[in-house]
């Protein structure tokens, strides 16, 4: 290729390119995109949550691959998937459970490395973000954060064209973790809109037998039972882009009124198992495993992805 410039200098270049194909169906990719609270036993460690989130996917008919950032340094930095990664999946379950997340890499705008993750849903794959404070991670931008028509910031336009987000709200957090009751907001469970479709979601703070028994949320348990189903401190309230995707889960709220009925879940269904999308605004891993499973189980039949067993 060659550019002229206004005193007529020509310059010349190579341009080369990688063409990569996309099967979009040899498996499932899981985003292990945790790592912040790993020394904090009560947070819950890093393979309680990878066999959380590998056993919601068990039983479908393509296999299951992990993405491990922390096994994909590039200069000392762990990296998100690559092209490589994501081009034989069918769907990817990126999750987000902590505010140092590979996902603000894949968006950092000094970066001049192509978007893998964009381009992948370009080409028609799935995916199903979860997790906390993702808009933010992906915009950068301090809430509330509205996406207008005219945006064309790339990580906006993502949140946009892809995810079908238009707006997105965090109820804000305390500085006391110890200290539930205290919280101005917490997030007790996710209330579906069409009952008939999906399952009700709430938080699995004590175990099976009840407490003091902890679940995977044990920090309101110990020594204030009234608060063992006390929520989650911090969520975002998000609305569809005008009207172009489901707005199918509502925040069931603990203390903050304000964000009571508010959404927290946008689904977008493209009608071809292709380029199917979904928003949780919550980590899925606080949540009781089978209220969970048959919300999972529904969307990846929407996805189109098979269940044999």
């Amino acid at each position: 290729m060659s550019a002229i410039d206004n005193a007529n200098v020509v310059t010349r270049s190579r341009v080369f390119f990688d063409v990569v194909e996309a099967s979009l169906n040899e498996y499932i990719l899981i985003v292990d995109d945790y790592n912040w609270w790993e020394h904090n036993a009560q947070w819950g460690t890093d393979a309680e949550r990878n066999a959380f989130y590998d056993g919601l996917l068990v039983g479908y008919a393509r296999q299951r691959v992990e993405w491990e950032p922390s096994q994909h340094i590039e200069e000392g930095q762990p990296q998100p998937p690559d092209v490589d990664a994501l081009r034989g999946a069918s769907t990817v379950l990126w999750y987000t459970d902590g505010e140092q997340t590979v996902l603000g890499t894949t968006f950092d705008p000094f970066e001049v490395t192509y978007n893998a993750l964009a381009g992948y849903l370009r080409v028609g794959g799935n995916l199903i973000l979860c997790g906390y404070k993702n808009m933010w991670t992906i915009t950068g931008e301090p809430y509330p954060i509205t996406i207008a028509p005219s945006d064309t910031i790339p990580s906006k336009a993502f949140v946009r064209d892809f995810l079908h987000l238009g707006y997105g709200e965090s109820s804000g957090t305390a500085a006391n973790k110890s200290a539930p009751w205290n919280y101005g907001y917490c997030f007790y469970g996710a209330v579906p809109t069409d009952p008939g479709q999906f399952a009700p979601v709430y938080i699995d703070s004590v175990g099976p037998g009840g407490f003091p028994e902890p679940g995977k949320w044990p920090v309101y348990t110990w020594t204030q039972p009234q608060y063992r189903r006390g929520g989650l401190p911090q969520i975002e309230k998000v609305e569809a882009y005008q009207g172009t995707a489901l707005e199918f889960y509502t925040i069931d709220s603990y203390l903050n009124m304000n964000f009571e009925g508010q959404p927290c879940g946008v689904l977008y269904l493209s009608g071809d198992n292709h380029t199917n999308t979904c928003y949780l605004s919550f980590p899925l891993y606080y949540m009781q495993t089978e209220q969970v499973q048959p919300m999972m189980d529904r969307i990846m039949e929407l996805f189109g992805e098979e269940k044999v067993q």
